[in-house]
């Protein structure tokens, strides 16, 4: 299915994110310098990409398909995944309060920012392995063929793709200001 395919290579996408922020977390840990701005842009590549990209075309494409096919949004892993969305974003409210605590030179900015980066982290980490294992196959096997054939035809034809590559030139612009280049 298109759409659980692009949803999985997106996973890959945070994940590579996830890791440059855990490496922030090193680097501030020990004693090293982060750069505030860089990590308001971490945060808000998140923001951008992981919530109001990744999580809304599941929210409005893949779950409301599921639904539709019998899948129960209360009760079952629907709710569980709009659950642990709403979780991640508070912690990227505190991520990004965080950053502009680092970001504005203030006392104790890095430890609050290395902390909502492990909370999300290990929430989101957790999250993709049952969507990836658990959820996307279940949709595979309960959504139709011709809902599949639209999904898959409106993420195709849509201003996904284009955006997709703007984030992730971002992400590799990160990366590589972490790296040292």
């Amino acid at each position: 299915m298109k759409l659980t395919e692009l949803l999985r290579q997106e996973h890959r996408t945070i994940e590579r994110m996830l890791n440059v922020l855990d490496h922030w977390c090193v680097a501030i840990r020990g004693g090293e310098p982060v750069d505030g701005q860089a990590a308001l842009r971490g945060v808000g590549w998140l923001v951008e990409y992981a919530d109001h990209w990744h999580h809304h075309k599941e929210e409005q494409l893949l779950f409301s398909a599921m639904e539709a096919a019998g899948v129960p949004r209360e009760g079952g892993p629907l709710g569980v995944m709009l659950f642990e969305h709403d979780n991640g974003r508070k912690y990227l409210e505190a991520m990004g309060a965080a950053a502009q605590q680092i970001a504005a030179g203030e006392r104790g900015g890095g430890e609050a920012f290395c902390r909502a980066v492990r909370q999300y982290t290990f929430l989101i980490g957790q999250h993709i392995l049952k969507e990836d294992r658990v959820l996307y196959p279940m949709a595979e096997a309960r959504i139709d063929s011709a809902t599949a054939h639209r999904l898959g035809a409106l993420v195709e034809e849509s201003w996904i793709v284009p955006w997709t590559e703007r984030l992730q030139a971002l992400e590799r612009q990160l990366a590589g200001w972490e790296e040292g280049v």
